[in-house]
C-alpha cells in the first residue's frame, strides 16, 4: 500500500478528482429519487418523517459520542510522511472510534432488555445501525487517506443501491420502518467489513501500537465536536421543530424536499474527497497552487449551481408530483429554497476547507455558532407562522451566514 505521499496533487489533477468526485456523488444521490417511489407508495407522509427523524437522530448521535475523532485526524494524515506513523495515527482513530460507538450501542439497548418487544427491536435496529454506519466511515476514511478514492466512490455508489433494494425487499415483506433500518444496517455492516478487507489484503497492518500523536488529535477532536453540533442544528433542528408545531406528516414532506434537494449536496461531498489528504499536502507544498484551485473550484461551482437552479425551475414540480405523488407537491417551494441553501452550504465547506488547512479551527467555530443561532431564532420565528418554508427560508440565512464568515476570515 503506498504512503500519502506517492501521488501527484497538481492543481488540474484536483480539479478532476473534484469534478469526478461530483458525477459519482450525483449517481449515488439519484439514487433516492428513482427509489423514492417505492417508498412513497408503501410509506404514508407521517411514515417517511418517522424515517426521517431516525436519520437526523443517527446523525447528531454519532459524531458527538466518538468525539468527532476522524475529522480531527485529517490534518496530521496530510502532514505526515512515515508510513508507519500513518498506520499507527489510522490504528487509534478505527479502535477508539468503533469501541465509543460500541459502547454507545450497548447503552441505548441495555435499558429495554426485559420491557416491550417492539422498542427492542427498534432500538437495536438502530443501535446496529449507528455502529455499521461508522465501521463503514472508518473503513471509508483509511482507504480516502491513500487515495483510494476513485474505487471508494464507486464502491459506495454500489452499495448505496443495494441498500435501497434491500430496504424495498423487506418493506414488500411487511417490516416497514424497522425493517427499513435493519436492510440498511446489514448493507453498510458488511460493505464496512469488506473495506477492511481488501485493506487487509492490500498490506494494512491493524495493531494497538497507537501513535503518540493521539493526544493531539483527540485535542483538535473535541475542539471541533461542537462545530459538528452546530452543523446538525443548522442542518436537522427544523425537522424536530416541525414535529413540534406541527405533525410527522409535515415532517415527511419535508424530508422529501430535502430529497429532491441532495443531488446539489454532491459538491460537498466532492469537496471533502478532495480534503483528504489532497488540498492539505498541496497547501504545505505550494500555497499559491492551492488558492489558486480554490479559485477554479468556486467558479465550477457557481457555473453549475445556475444550470441546476434553471433545470430545478423547468422541472421540479412535475418531477415531485410523478416520483413522490400529489400529496407533496407542497415541498416544492422548499424544495427550490433549500437548494438555494445548499449553493451557500457547499461554498462555505469549500473555504471550511481552506480555514482548516490554515489551522484556523476557531473562525470556523464562530462562523457555525453563528449559523447555528440564527438558524434556531429564525426557525422558532418563522416555523409556526410559515410551516416547511419558514424552515427553509431560516436555512437559507443560516447557510449564507456562515459562508460569509468563512469567505472574510479565509482571504
Amino acid at each position: 500500500m503506498n504512503s500519502l505521499y506517492d501521488f501527484d496533487v497538481t492543481p488540474p489533477l484536483l480539479l478532476k478528482r473534484f469534478k469526478e468526485g461530483i458525477y459519482l456523488h450525483i449517481l449515488d444521490k439519484l439514487r433516492k429519487l428513482i427509489f423514492l417511489p417505492f417508498f412513497t407508495r408503501m410509506l404514508d407522509t407521517a411514515g417517511i418523517g418517522i424515517l426521517n427523524l431516525i436519520y437526523v437522530t443517527c446523525a447528531l448521535i454519532m459524531p458527538v459520542f466518538e468525539l468527532n475523532l476522524k475529522t480531527g485526524a485529517i490534518p496530521f494524515l496530510s502532514e505526515e510522511k512515515n508510513q508507519e506513523e500513518i498506520y499507527k495515527i489510522l490504528n487509534a482513530v478505527v479502535f477508539y472510534s468503533l469501541l465509543s460507538t460500541l459502547i454507545l450501542c450497548l447503552a441505548m439497548i441495555s435499558p429495554i432488555l426485559m420491557n416491550d418487544p417492539h422498542l427492542l427491536n427498534i432500538c437495536l435496529a438502530f443501535a446496529f445501525y449507528v455502529f455499521s454506519n461508522n465501521l463503514k466511515e472508518v473503513s471509508s476514511l483509511i482507504h480516502q487517506s491513500f487515495q483510494k478514492t476513485e474505487f471508494l466512490l464507486k464502491f459506495l455508489c454500489i452499495i448505496g443501491y443495494l441498500s435501497s433494494i434491500v430496504s424495498i425487499v423487506f418493506l414488500f415483506a411487511g417490516l416497514f420502518i424497522p425493517g427499513i433500518i435493519w436492510a440498511e444496517s446489514i448493507v453498510m455492516f458488511g460493505s464496512g467489513l469488506w473495506l477492511l478487507y481488501v485493506l487487509f489484503k492490500s498490506g494494512w497492518k491493524f495493531n494497538l501500537n497507537f501513535s503518540k500523536k493521539f493526544n493531539d488529535i483527540l485535542n483538535l477532536s473535541i475542539s471541533t465536536t461542537p462545530v459538528r453540533l452546530f452543523q446538525w442544528i443548522i442542518r436537522s433542528l427544523d425537522s424536530y421543530l416541525i414535529l413540534l408545531f406541527y405533525d410527522t406528516s409535515s415532517v415527511g414532506i419535508y424530508a422529501v424536499a430535502y430529497m429532491f434537494a441532495s443531488p446539489v449536496l454532491s459538491f460537498e461531498m466532492a469537496i471533502n474527497f478532495m480534503w483528504v489528504p489532497n488540498f492539505s499536502r498541496l497547501y504545505s507544498e505550494s500555497k499559491d497552487k492551492a488558492l489558486k484551485m480554490i479559485k477554479r473550484a468556486l467558479k465550477f461551482i457557481t457555473l453549475s449551481f445556475v444550470s441546476i437552479i434553471i433545470l430545478y425551475l423547468i422541472l421540479l414540480k412535475k418531477l415531485i408530483i410523478i416520483i413522490a405523488g400529489n400529496e407533496y407537491v407542497e415541498s416544492y417551494l422548499v424544495c427550490l429554497i433549500i437548494v438555494l441553501a445548499f449553493f451557500f452550504y457547499c461554498l462555505g465547506k469549500l473555504f471550511e476547507g481552506v480555514l482548516f488547512s490554515f489551522k484556523k479551527g476557531k473562525s470556523i467555530f464562530s462562523a457555525y455558532l453563528t449559523g447555528m443561532i440564527l438558524n434556531v431564532m429564525f426557525n422558532i420565528i418563522l416555523i409556526p407562522v410559515y410551516a416547511l418554508k419558514g424552515a427553509s427560508v431560516a436555512t437559507l440565512i443560516s447557510y449564507c451566514a456562515t459562508f460569509l464568515i468563512m469567505y472574510l476570515r479565509s482571504r
